[in-house]
């Protein structure tokens, strides 16, 4: 435990002085990262949102996501990460598997300077290592390397925790669905930015959020959550979703399968 602590405190402070490839070559080196499974709902959410497009992921680690995916998900899947280790274990998987399609490339998320016709660009717990000002200029990367009908899918494995990050995302893109599962975010993201949406009746419910398109779902069915999970999301009248210097809640009804959200009641302002 002593010498877990000790290596995380060494790779934080790696990061701090700027030597952000060393430190995540090290945890990949040391077999951190090397755990191939990914949540169903990020494969599912992917798979939909791709629909045989060109893909693009951040973070990818040592490339396990493209091959977990249904056969015709994407067309062309492209994985970038910082670590050089784990790109080399990447593209070693991708050739031994004869796979044209999938390739691998290192690259900061901060220097990436776009690219075109993407499908769907995932990025699942990495974009909170960026500060505020890389996260913006990142997004607007990303809102302008999308195809027609491309989306942004931005993961995090804690809401609360990471809300500051998530808060960003829906200020600089607009917000096409949020879901919360667990503890766990889940926001696409779409090239209109959220000033340019309509304007809200104050206070008064309805159909759909005016910062918010098709969100159905804020809570999957309760096969996905634990008992202590269930129990604390049934508190829905506490969900809040800021967008901007505006705050969404759902009204709507619970059940054992989970939470689905009937309307949105708007107000100016954060509460």
């Amino acid at each position: 435990m002593v010498k877990r602590i000790t290596r995380r405190a060494y790779w934080r402070m790696l990061r701090f002085l700027g030597f952000s490839q060393l430190a995540w070559d090290d945890q990949f080196e040391a077999g951190m990262w090397s755990d191939s499974t990914r949540s169903p709902h990020t494969i599912r959410r992917v798979a939909e949102l791709c629909a045989g497009g060109r893909l693009i992921e951040f973070g990818c680690g040592e490339g396990h996501l493209p091959f977990l995916l249904p056969a015709d998900c994407f067309s062309q899947y492209t994985g970038y990460d910082i670590s050089g280790v784990a790109i080399r274990r990447a593209s070693q998987r991708a050739i031994a598997a004869g796979r044209g399609d999938i390739r691998f490339e290192r690259c900061d998320m901060a220097e990436w300077l776009g690219s075109d016709a993407a499908s769907l660009i995932l990025a699942e717990e990495c974009l909170y290592y960026l500060p505020a000002a890389d996260i913006r200029r990142f997004l607007q990367r990303c809102v302008r390397s999308l195809a027609a009908n491309g989306a942004i899918l931005v993961i995090v494995h804690s809401a609360s925790k990471h809300a500051k990050t998530l808060d960003l995302c829906r200020r600089v893109c607009r917000v096409a669905n949020e879901a919360i599962i667990g503890s766990r975010a889940f926001l696409t993201l779409t090239s209109h930015t959220a000033d340019e949406r309509m304007p809200v009746d104050d206070g008064k419910a309805s159909s759909r959020a005016p910062h918010l398109e098709h969100v159905e779902e804020m809570v999957a069915s309760a096969e996905e959550l634990t008992n202590k999970e269930r129990h604390r999301i049934l508190m829905w009248r506490s969900m809040c979703v800021h967008i901007g210097g505006d705050t969404f809640w759902p009204t709507g009804s619970g059940s054992s399968s989970g939470i689905r959200i009937r309307s949105w009641r708007h107000t100016s302002g954060r509460i």
